[in-house]
């Protein structure tokens, strides 16, 4: 996946923008996901310039009335490189408590950020939304 973002863009993956269910917690548990993303391989050179939640794998948990959605990451891999993006992570552009991704996920992880290794599985962030080119 090769990708060529515009200034302040956000939510990009190397998979996909958002993923998610919304989180029903009478419904769900940790054990059982509304959305799971299982086995996929992943190559990708993105560059992000100023874009915010930008992941290797998967931007952000889509939002449903005001709350990020939950969703799981099992079996994945992802190479390659993020370059320019505000807030990058190897894995996830940006998570919350009800979104994760296995230990398999995090070991098959090999992604330069800005031409540098990195540990930065999630990008960080204390905003839900965000875009480069918003204010405040």
């Amino acid at each position: 996946m090769t990708i060529a973002a515009t200034n302040g863009v956000h939510a990009i993956g190397g998979l996909c923008g958002y993923s998610g269910t919304h989180p029903d917690k009478a419904r769900f548990s940790v054990a059982n996901y509304p959305a799971v993303i299982d086995g996929c391989s992943v190559k990708i050179d993105i560059d992000a310039k100023d874009a915010t939640h930008v992941g290797g794998l998967v931007g952000t948990g889509l939002y449903y009335y005001g709350k990020e959605t939950a969703f799981k990451i099992t079996n994945c891999s992802v190479s390659g490189t993020i370059d320019g993006a505000v807030t990058p992570g190897t894995i996830l552009g940006r998570s919350n408590e009800d979104s994760s991704y296995d230990e398999a996920t995090r070991a098959k992880v090999k992604v330069l950020i800005d031409g540098k290794p990195s540990v930065a599985e999630v990008g960080t962030t204390d905003r839900m939304y965000e875009s480069a080119d918003q204010d405040g």
